[in-house]
């Protein structure tokens, strides 16, 4: 019963003392989530109408959400709150399980003071609830199954079909795959029943009924969710957004790939995290292979794809954390079990194994420590949405106001506006694909007609929309740099 008080308490503090229902944005492609969701509420059509590169289930499910509360920014945070938890939760529990309840503890500190590490949490955004999600399959593969005939396969399915929910919430959850293939393989190894002499073969140690099982719940649970909300085009719309020759010729282009150096600044989880793998070599655990394995595979994949984004840090957060707090608590226990009889060289050591203990320790502390007083204050000094310029220019005028043709989403959710389904999500994957046109905007235009359009010049000159605003709109007084347009005729 304890072990509920990690996310209980962590939606506890977050939920009172963040103001998630009043914050304008914690991460600038929360919009992009909002958007598509208050759109789905109103009975538009994912791929067929809304453009999207990104699996359907978070965005079903925050619309339902929708569809009982109302739209609310809100809403959608306590969603991404309520994923977040469950992340830690299974973090803790496969943690603490394998190293008591000191090194889950540890993992999850480590985690939550990674830097951003918060803000995306509470965020609507799609990476930290796949992952999350991901997270609770590893947990539930890594429970044996209990004795018995036909039960070896239960839970192998049941983290397939949880997994193949993470990847239907964003595919880099695909990024967990192996790590999740190597868990059941270790909570299932079959025990060496050779005779006296004899080996057993490796092969025939490894569960291919529990891993068969795991393939089947992943295919089964990501077939049922495509054949509920895929439509015909939705595969090429995530293979041109992601993969096609133009979008990473331009992604080459840019500083987007990942380094080394993109995590220069979370000292205390490479500190903690080298003295997990460091301890789990000189043990040979084996439990300390997935997360390794996990690290490993995202490195690399980000060494070799690009674009890299920001929130992709998540993909080294978890691992290293939990590392880390293997690493701390298991070297604790080789210190204090030490023998110190005999030699000088079994105290020296000791004395050198106890520095770096207290040397990781103190960097944990001291750095995590300020990396999460500076997040928890950034979250808590968010600006509102009340506050916002874009917001408070949009209130003024959306009487009669239905639709708006406008880049920031975010802006016009709170000011409780939509944008047409064709043209709310714009990131520059999709026009670095191609997979937008002038043509496609103006068409989009003339159906819906939107009575507002708010957009910077750029966008203006890209689309080719300085005669249809000649046209059909008037300027209206907005201040900031920028110039809302409304339609001739509207309210």
């Amino acid at each position: 019963m304890l072990d509920w008080l990690v996310p209980a308490g962590f939606i506890l503090v977050l939920g009172c003392f963040v103001p998630l229902g009043a914050t304008f944005q914690f991460w600038p492609d929360e919009g992009y989530e909002l958007m598509k969701a208050l759109l789905v509420s109103r009975g538009h059509t994912l791929y067929s109408e809304i453009w999207n590169d990104q699996p359907p289930l978070h965005t079903v499910l925050l619309a339902a959400l929708f569809q009982v509360t109302g739209p609310s920014v809100g809403v959608g945070r306590w969603l991404s709150l309520a994923f977040t938890a469950l992340g830690l939760m299974a973090l803790y529990r496969i943690v603490s399980v394998r190293s008591g309840r000191p090194a889950g503890l540890f993992a999850v500190a480590l985690l939550i003071s990674a830097s951003g590490f918060l803000g995306l949490g509470v965020s609507v955004m799609l990476e930290v609830p796949a992952w999350s999600v991901a997270l609770a399959a590893i947990w539930v593969a890594s429970v044996p199954d209990p004795p018995g005939p036909g039960r070896g396969w239960r839970r192998a399915m049941l983290a397939g079909v949880l997994f193949a929910c993470a990847l239907q919430i964003k595919l880099t959850a695909a990024l967990v795959g192996p790590a999740l293939a190597l868990t059941v393989v270790l909570a299932r190894n079959s025990p060496d029943r050779s005779g006296p002499g004899e080996r057993m073969s490796w092969i025939r140690r490894i569960p291919w009924h529990a891993l068969l099982a795991l393939g089947a719940g992943v295919a089964l649970g990501f077939a049922c969710w495509a054949w509920l909300f895929w439509q015909p085009g939705t595969i090429e719309q995530f293979r041109a957004s992601h993969f096609s020759e133009r979008t990473l010729a331009e992604a080459a282009t840019r500083d987007s790939q990942w380094s080394p150096r993109t995590l220069a600044n979370e000292m205390a989880l490479a500190a903690a995290g080298g003295l997990g793998l460091l301890v789990g070599m000189v043990r040979r655990d084996r439990a300390v292979l997935v997360p390794v394995v996990m690290l490993l595979t995202a490195v690399a994949v980000h060494s070799w794809h690009r674009p890299y984004w920001a929130y992709y840090s998540v993909h080294f957060f978890i691992p290293m954390a939990w590392l880390g707090g293997v690493g701390l608590i298991e070297a604790w226990r080789c210190l204090i079990r030490a023998d110190l009889r005999g030699s000088f060289w079994r105290k020296t050591v000791f004395a050198l194994g106890l520095l770096v203990w207290c040397g990781v320790l103190s960097i944990t502390l001291t750095l995590g420590g300020e990396q999460l007083y500076l997040e928890w204050r950034r979250l808590r000094s968010a600006p509102a949405a009340a506050d916002n310029p874009y917001v408070q220019g949009l209130r003024a005028n959306s009487e009669g106001a239905e639709w708006i043709f406008t880049r920031e989403l975010s802006a016009a959710f709170h000011a409780g506006l939509a944008v047409p389904p064709e043209l709310a999500v714009i990131p520059w994957k999709r026009l670095w694909s191609g997979q937008i046109s002038p043509e496609d905007v103006r068409d989009a235009l003339e159906r819906h007609r939107p009575e507002l359009i708010l957009i910077p010049p750029d966008w203006t000159a890209r689309f080719g929309l300085h005669e249809v605003i000649e046209n059909d709109y008037r300027a209206q007084p907005f201040g900031w740099g920028n110039t809302l347009y409304r339609r001739l005729g509207s309210p």
